[in-house]
């Protein structure tokens, strides 16, 4: 059977308004690919090699979350990024992508996304397939970019981390399995009453969620789920009220005295257009970035107090 082969090459560029180097400081900064781009859930160093740097990458796809690694270089001075999947995924024989930030005047400039890239197989139809997906993922990749890099030029506001911290009077490995375990978190959270995996292997989670409110109604969550024991379990959720555009959490954990403190850190966009239609009439950033904060940490603290009781009373 004959292996056909097609080399291809993709460039997609957006004007963006804000400075090129802080567009490529964005760019560079793996902690901000999460709430940047939507199908990521975790990204970390791994490592090295040669004058690459290994990344893992937690992605959603369709209904489940899957891991890769990409190797990656960059360079600041020429604001450049430079990066390609360590092992393409059939039908892709060869990738790089590249990263382009050009400045057009002290507060805008343009980002280009360059693809080089190489098709195998005996399917023609798979091999279009492949190439439009990379079309239009890149097109949203540019745009993605555009909306993080002027929201951070000129509406930061919208923007907040929320960092709450608890000790608990347990090891580690018993923390960790507390909060990766969510089957078992309706039996020791009281506010969970249903949660129910549709995906969980290797790290990997894919979880829906419902929990009690203070009004007595459920609320339903869909949420994709990395863990890294001991110490990392990332998550982001799929489904928002219309005052959010992404939220992303990291929870880190660390030795303490008598036991373990875990850290919360939860990463959100507020979406403006949804603040009046969640908060009600003439309501203000400033009333919106007050609410976020207020409700997730409570939130959080629910979560993380209960495991504490758990663990510490048993």
């Amino acid at each position: 059977m004959a292996v056909h082969e097609r080399a291809a090459r993709a460039a997609h560029e957006v004007t963006v308004a804000a400075p090129a180097e802080a567009v490529h400081r964005l760019l560079a900064d793996l902690d901000n690919w999460p709430w940047i781009f939507q199908p990521f859930v975790h990204v970390e160093l791994l490592g090295t090699e040669g004058d690459f740097e290994r990344i893992g990458m937690w992605t959603t796809t369709g209904d489940e979350v899957v891991h890769w690694v990409a190797l990656r270089r960059v360079d600041d001075a020429g604001l450049r990024i430079d990066f390609r999947p360590e092992s393409p995924a059939a039908p892709l024989e060869t990738m790089r992508r590249t990263w382009v930030v050009e400045p057009l005047s002290e507060r805008k400039c343009t980002v280009r996304l360059l693809h080089h890239y190489t098709l195998t197989g005996d399917d023609p139809a798979a091999r279009e397939a492949t190439a439009r997906v990379i079309d239009t993922v890149a097109e949203g990749e540019t745009a993605a970019v555009r909306a993080a890099a002027e929201m951070s030029s000129d509406a930061a506001e919208l923007l907040l981390t929320v960092t709450d911290a608890v000790d608990i009077a347990a090891p580690e490995e018993a923390v960790y399995r507390a909060l990766y375990d969510v089957r078992a978190w309706p039996g020791i959270l009281s506010h969970v009453a249903r949660a129910t995996p549709l995906q969980d292997a290797d790290g990997l989670q894919l979880v829906e969620i419902d929990t009690v409110e203070t009004s007595g109604g459920l609320l339903a969550m869909r949420t994709a789920r990395v863990g890294r024991p001991p110490r990392t379990l990332a998550y982001k959720q799929l489904v928002l009220p219309p005052i959010g555009r992404s939220h992303h959490v990291r929870w880190h954990l660390a030795p303490a005295p008598g036991g373990t403190r875990v850290t919360s850190e939860q990463t959100v966009v507020i979406d403006r257009e949804g603040i009046e239609g969640m908060l009600g009439r003439g309501k203000s950033t400033a009333d919106a970035t007050a609410f976020v904060r207020r409700e997730l940490s409570a939130k959080v603290r629910l979560l993380l107090d209960g495991v504490k009781e758990h663990l510490e009373t048993r």
